[in-house]
């Protein structure tokens, strides 16, 4: 079974044969959904969703036992969010759902308008909303939708234009003259430059929002996304996601163990031992404040409090694990074999 991470690949570079148009064709009930490939999970009002190929999202009430949904469609689903009963699901095909009801019934709020266009068939890789109206989905290659009615309508957005635009453009070029590390200025630079896989956002308190992306590189908006303003990370690979975490500090976190915290809303980043090299996928907050990163074969990590040492967990199994939630006997994981409840001692 291939790996979470090869399947994004795949799912960038794969393009659909002519003719076929599964984004627009209801999913099909499968009696083993939940052991099959799974992307994201979000919590929702009693209970969980979880998304991943085919077009599956699957709602549970524990995290252990789940029930499938039908969905409009069968194209790959690779991220999830929810705000109360209202949930939005992104994927391949350019695809976005939404369900007012906790993920029992999905309706299609966007799609590709020609699956055999590659400027229009671009994988999305995170939806995020701020709140009921204002939300994002972000992907392959600069996607960048954005909506302010629930999902209504989406409006696609050249995020290149966007980027270091106006006077943050200033900020960005000064800042790059004190070489302090922080931000870069590529206003030399074609268009073309600022096309990478937009892979993740997140948002602070204060309303910052950040996106991570490939090839070292994110940006940072204070004003809501109406602008951004490039960063780059100390690490010169992809980060794969972020999170707002508990204590108002900003974690990206991506391949080969890579982890990155910001107490300055991006401008500067601390390096987090994470004592491996497997890829990272996914990350959350416990109740307590403790941070858990999860990832490529079971990779699992818990640190306890700011400044504590980041512990390894053990996991009996060796798949990837894409996303996390924690409950309080443990934790619910989701990856390349489905769902399951994880014990806060290590072991199903």
């Amino acid at each position: 079974m291939k790996s979470v991470a090869s399947l994004l690949l795949v799912m960038l570079l794969a393009r659909p044969a002519m003719g076929e148009n599964s984004s627009i064709l209801a999913s099909e009930p499968m009696p083993r959904a939940a052991d099959s490939i799974l992307m994201d999970m979000t919590p929702v009002e009693g209970g969980y969703v979880a998304v991943g190929e085919r077009g599956h999202a699957l709602v549970s009430t524990d995290g252990e036992s789940w029930s499938q949904s039908e969905t409009p469609t069968r194209s790959s689903l690779t991220a999830v969010w929810a705000i109360g009963p209202e949930v939005w699901a992104a994927g391949h095909d350019a695809v976005i759902l939404h369900s007012s009801d906790g993920g029992v019934t999905w309706a299609r709020q966007y799609v590709a308008e020609d699956v055999n266009d590659p400027d229009l068939n671009r994988p999305l890789l995170d939806v995020f909303f701020v709140d009921s109206d204002n939300g994002f989905a972000i992907g392959a290659y600069a996607f960048y939708l954005r909506t302010r009615d629930g999902g209504e309508t989406w409006e696609e957005l050249d995020f290149n234009s966007l980027v270091a635009s106006g006077d943050e453009a200033e900020v960005v070029e000064e800042e790059s003259a004190d070489d302090d590390g922080g931000y870069q200025d590529y206003s030399d630079f074609e268009d073309e430059f600022f096309d990478y896989h937009l892979n993740g956002m997140a948002r602070l308190a204060d309303g910052t929002l950040f996106i991570a992306a490939e090839m070292g590189n994110a940006f940072v908006s204070r004003d809501s996304g109406e602008s951004w303003i490039p960063v780059m990370m100390p690490y010169e690979g992809s980060m794969f996601g972020a999170l707002a975490t508990a204590h108002g500090t900003l974690v990206s976190y991506g391949l080969r163990g890579n982890a990155f915290e910001s107490r300055d809303g991006g401008e500067s980043w601390i390096v987090l031992e994470t004592g491996t090299l497997n890829s990272l996928f996914g990350a959350t907050n416990g109740a307590d404040g403790s941070l858990v990163l999860v990832g490529a074969n079971a990779e699992f990590l818990v640190r306890s409090a700011p400044g504590s040492p980041i512990e390894s967990r053990p996991h009996a199994g060796g798949d990837d694990i894409a996303a996390v939630a924690v409950v309080e006997d443990g934790f619910v994981i989701v990856g390349e074999e489905g769902a399951e409840r994880y014990s806060a001692a290590g072991g199903q």
